[in-house]
């Protein structure tokens, strides 16, 4: 694998909102369902004022109600996660590198699993160095990364795509667990 830089990696990519609402799955705090809409920003700027009574914004949210999230998605070089989606594999995973707060060192190292309609994610939390170490070296010994560096080394996984988008984190004031 290459070496690569974090800062050169993370670009900014606007002009689009991602909509989504999350309810909890009871049976793992790890798991979930998700359901995700692709809106224009104006008709998404309406919805979240209406949601404004239903819902309280994500402790992590800014002064606006947003934070910025950052990732950097990896595939192998024959693309095996973009096909699993476009076959539409019922058991699938991607992986990615995501920051979400640009002044916290913290950079988050995850597998997203789906499982027909439920999601998982197993999660590491990496400093700038510990993401360029685990990178050059994926099969050094170090606590938690033997699950990833299995699946980097196996499938070659490199860099793909950057995106960068302004999160509106809702939580439900109901308590039932819909984000």
């Amino acid at each position: 694998m290459q070496a690569l830089s974090f800062s050169t990696l993370f670009h900014s990519v606007k002009d689009f909102v991602i909509f989504s609402f999350k309810e909890e799955e009871k049976l793992s705090e790890q798991s979930r369902f998700e359901l995700k809409f692709c809106i224009p920003l104006a008709q998404g700027e309406k919805i979240i004022n209406e949601l404004r009574y239903m819902m309280t914004f994500d402790s992590n949210a800014d002064a606006s109600g947003r934070y910025s999230v950052r990732s950097l998605y990896l595939d192998s070089p024959e693309f095996k996660d973009y096909h699993d989606v476009l076959n539409g594999e019922k058991q699938r995973c991607k992986f990615r590198f995501r920051k979400y707060d640009v002044s916290s060192p913290k950079i988050s190292l995850e597998a997203k699993h789906k499982y027909n309609a439920a999601i998982s994610k197993t999660r590491l939390w990496l400093d700038a160095a510990d993401m360029q170490a685990f990178w050059n070296k994926p099969f050094e010994d170090r606590d938690n990364y033997e699950f990833f560096g299995y699946n980097f080394g196996r499938y070659e996984y490199s860099p793909l795509v950057t995106v960068f988008y302004q999160r509106v984190p809702l939580h439900d004031l109901s308590g039932e667990g819909v984000r």
